[in-house]
């Protein structure tokens, strides 16, 4: 698989250096573009917040790095009220004891390193591949250089780095794992894989991969399900194997159930006496827009850029919990999808019969 993986990346980068050479005013505003996006990174690079996210994660990475286990907290919890539990897969907690190793052991030099090494590539590496997959889909220069500025300039993204969250680096994984779809669809589903064992949100578009492949056999769709749950199982084994398996499933299962703790959590009074204030029952709304979102996509009435900016958009507007964050997700995908469409001419508005 590491073999598979390397060649195709390795072909593909041929593939992007050998495209037709970018005019030189595009390379200019976008050279500008990325100078000033470099600017703005540099700017973030000192920032850390003892309240964010990122601070917790430090706190989790530190602990299995000292051989303890951070998902054992959740055994006494209630599972609705959020006291920081390690909701995530531990893949993220893992690449943040590199910089335990090395020594950067203090929370503002962790941040430091883990902006330089994961944060910022992920940033540009979002920013890159919307251009690419935009140069490769459209004709309109004009467009690929707004996507790009819109993506490295625009205040959510740059939210999600200064406070050192990770949605962005899920977010690199599932665009490169939607670039190689098509065309390398085990490569693709190893790719969600690796977005899935980051942050769990990515796992609604698993069944993409089996209704968008359907027409191939039961092993070959095995085989995409496969690579795509590897991924997870492989990082999450030491806490079922080596701890108590509870405290793990319950850590992941929390964000399902938890109440809503933030300014932008909608409770929804009116929806309350139905499915409840918290639990997997507040989360049945979201469940139920999910499998339509799978229906029209059976009924080719979505593409995957299409399915994707809808799914991460319902998942802000029929969540019971929702963070600044969770905005930035579907931003690369709007862009792309909106590229497209200007391109094809599918511009008309809805005529009124009166």
């Amino acid at each position: 698989m590491g073999i598979k993986l390397w060649g195709t990346l390795k072909h593909n980068a041929l593939r992007i250096y050998l495209i037709p050479k970018t005019s030189f005013l595009e390379f200019l505003i976008l050279f500008f573009i990325i100078t000033f996006a470099i600017i703005l990174h540099i700017n973030g690079l000192d920032f850390y917040s003892d309240d964010a996210d990122s601070y917790f994660i430090y706190t989790y990475s530190t602990a299995i790095f000292n051989y303890n286990n951070p998902y054992l907290r959740i055994l006494d919890s209630d599972m609705i009220h959020n006291q920081k539990y390690p909701a995530y897969p531990p893949l993220y907690f893992y690449l943040g004891m590199i910089p335990l190793y090395f020594g950067y052991s203090s929370y503002p030099s962790w941040i430091f390193f883990m902006k330089i090494f994961f944060l910022i590539p992920a940033d540009f590496g979002v920013a890159i591949l919307i251009y690419i997959i935009l140069r490769q889909s459209i004709n309109n220069s004009w467009f690929r250089i707004t996507a790009v500025y819109i993506w490295l300039i625009n205040r959510w993204a740059l939210y999600v780095y200064t406070y050192a969250l990770i949605d962005t680096f899920t977010i690199f994984f599932i665009l490169l794992s939607l670039y190689y779809f098509y065309s390398r669809p085990e490569v693709s589903s190893f790719l969600l894989g690796i977005a899935i064992a980051t942050k769990l949100f990515p796992i609604f578009l698993l069944p993409l991969y089996v209704i968008s492949h359907r027409s191939k056999s039961v092993y070959k769709l095995l085989t995409y399900i496969f690579f795509a749950i590897i991924p997870l199982f492989l990082v999450s084994l030491p806490f079922i194997v080596l701890s108590i398996p509870e405290a793990y499933f319950k850590s992941l299962l929390f964000s399902a159930t938890r109440i809503g703790d933030s300014r932008m959590s909608i409770v929804g009074p009116e929806l309350m006496p139905f499915f409840g204030e918290a639990g997997i029952d507040t989360r049945i709304p979201l469940l139920i827009s999910y499998l339509v979102l799978y229906v029209f996509h059976w009924k080719k009435m979505f593409n995957t850029y299409m399915f994707t900016t809808a799914g991460l958009l319902l998942w802000n507007l029929m969540n019971a919990n929702v963070y600044a964050q969770y905005w930035v997700w579907f931003i690369p995908f709007a862009l792309i999808l909106l590229g497209n469409i200007i391109d094809t001419g599918a511009l008309s508005d809805p005529v009124m019969q009166i």
